[in-house]
């Protein structure tokens, strides 16, 4: 017996992605962290993978929860200005100036900006992982390689 005949079903794609999340006691004001696994690069957003392809989980809540293809060409915004939201309703398509806009509105952007000579002593000395480093100090991963190597 098969309870789920296609793949594609929404009942089996809502099923693999609420395996990697808790809803919280108000599900609309609340976020919903992604709880699977996380890019680890800037942002540190979550993935599935899913029909045979890696999708970022905030891309894929938004068409599950719209039943629509996301529009070539537009990104998927986070309202509440955290990567591992997956919360439909902090959610919303947007062009790439819109996400921009709100980014540096929300002042989350971290364009020009440099560790200090004492973050860096810091890192090279730490017993930490890469990955906790980069979290720690809001780098990417290769960034915190880059200093433990000498590099730069």
């Amino acid at each position: 017996m098969i309870l789920i005949p296609i793949k594609n079903h929404f009942l089996h794609k809502g099923w693999a992605f609420y395996t990697h999340i808790q809803i919280p006691k108000n599900p609309k004001k609340q976020c919903w962290l992604w709880q699977g696994p996380l890019n680890g690069g800037p942002g540190n957003y979550g993935y599935i993978y899913y029909d045979g392809r890696k999708q970022l989980a905030h891309r894929f809540s938004i068409e599950l929860h719209t039943q629509t293809t996301i529009p070539k060409g537009k990104v998927v915004s986070h309202i509440c200005n955290k990567p591992q939201c997956v919360n439909p309703y902090h959610l919303e398509i947007a062009t790439q100036k819109q996400n921009m806009a709100h980014m540096f509105k929300s002042k989350r952007d971290n364009i020009g900006r440099k560790l200090q000579p004492k973050d860096i002593a810091d890192i090279r000395k730490s017993k930490l992982k890469g990955t906790e480093l980069a979290k720690k100090y809001n780098v990417a991963d290769s960034t915190i390689s880059i200093i433990r190597t000498g590099k730069r």
